[in-house]
């Protein structure tokens, strides 16, 4: 089939033609031998060229399939090829999202810890100033009491004693 489309013509056509020489033969098997030899030699001559145009014709087949099967064996490795550059295309973007998922992770954890330590270092300074505002509310205390106690000397000493004592502080 594809050798009378390569060869441009119906193959029918051609083993008509065939037929028509051979047949054409027996017809003029009644001429003069030169004439015999002659039509002989040219159906040699015939059966040469068609042997020629089909040794030709399926050489051009086979190299028509051996181009259609490297072209078939070239797509495929163009389409392996892609699979394999999109695979890796996947892999890279999955790579880079949990780089990126850890580094946000990482940054989160990092801000976490500061925003505790800050926390800490602002409950440590509350404390401080808590302890101080005890410690001088305690002072004051102390002094009031001990002001109280002095005055509270100072009232249950007589007048001849407070003269006495002017001089001296409790």
């Amino acid at each position: 089939h594809s050798f009378s489309k390569s060869l441009g013509f119906d193959g029918l056509f051609a083993i008509q033609l065939g037929f028509h020489f051979r047949h054409k033969l027996r017809i003029e098997s009644s001429f003069s031998f030169p004439l015999q030899l002659l039509l002989f030699h040219l159906s040699e001559e015939r059966k040469k060229l068609d042997r020629k145009i089909l040794k030709e014709a399926k050489a051009k087949e086979m190299r028509e399939v051996e181009l259609d099967r490297r072209k078939r064996e070239m797509t495929q490795m163009k389409k392996k090829n892609i699979m394999e550059t999109n695979k890796k295309m996947t892999e890279e973007k999955k790579r880079r999202e949990r780089e990126e998922e850890e580094a946000e992770a990482k940054e989160f954890a990092s801000q976490c810890r500061r925003e505790k330590e800050a926390l800490l270092a602002e409950e440590e300074a509350q404390r401080l100033k808590k302890a101080e505002t005890q410690k001088e509310c305690s002072n004051v205390l102390k002094k009031q009491i001990e002001e109280l106690k002095r005055q509270q000397a100072m009232y249950d000493m007589t007048s001849v004693e407070r003269s006495i004592n002017k001089d001296v502080s409790f």
